[in-house]
């Protein structure tokens, strides 16, 4: 397990609520890579297709075998496949649904000697302006990183609720899991290195997504 000292700020963690013992070996089983080739349709050319495209995006697990991600390199996926946490390994996966209007997504683990492996993390109450939480990727060969975060603003957009949140998050956030108390809280879709901000999609809706889902309605 390899903590990114630059991505804090400083060379210490930040204490939490919940001890880091307990937590990281449950953060690290939920934790996923997904890697996804995908061709669209050639818009000059509609009878044809483009050329496939390899692209990587994160996730975590919400469900037995389900990791929750943002749409991204799903649309128009022909193969999907994962890796978890200390390994590049690859394992088949294939995409179980997808909400464009929410920009998210579900990815079904389909490789068997994951399922004792992996075990999903549960969602937490929703969380608001000043509200400090903690931001879990897997990075460079699949290593955990962590970096704290802190809501900005909270606003609608279209059929989704978004949080502008304070972190220095690296990457362009890709579906980086935000975590409080060792609950899922929001889902990075979005970040401005730059400006060390980045965009949460809520657990408000999330949940509405996953019950959607759930339920079939």
């Amino acid at each position: 397990l390899v903590f990114a000292a630059g991505l804090f700020g400083t060379g210490s963690l930040p204490a939490r609520a919940q001890d880091a013992d307990d937590l990281i070996p449950k953060v690290r089983n939920a934790l996923v890579v997904i890697h996804t080739t995908s061709q669209s349709w050639d818009v000059s050319s509609p009878w044809r297709k483009g050329r496939p495209r390899n692209g990587k995006q994160r996730g975590v697990m919400v469900r037995p075998g389900l990791v929750l991600t943002p749409r991204g390199g799903l649309a128009d996926n022909i193969l999907t496949e994962v890796s978890v946490a200390n390994s590049e390994r690859r394992y088949p996966a294939h995409l179980k649904t997808i909400d464009h209007s929410a920009n998210l997504a579900l990815v079904q683990i389909d490789a068997p000697e994951l399922k004792g492996k992996l075990a999903p993390l549960p969602t937490g109450e929703p969380i608001t302006i000043d509200d400090e939480f903690d931001i879990w990727q897997l990075g460079d060969r699949n290593l955990m990183e962590k970096v704290t975060a802190r809501v900005q603003k909270v606003g609608p957009i279209s059929a989704k609720l978004e949080l502008t949140v304070k972190t220095s998050l690296s990457g362009r956030g890709d579906g980086q899991a935000a975590l409080k108390d060792g609950k899922v809280v929001g889902l990075v879709v979005g970040a401005n290195s730059g400006r060390q901000e980045a965009t949460l999609m809520s657990i408000e809706t999330i949940r509405h997504f996953l019950d959607d889902f759930d339920d079939g309605d």
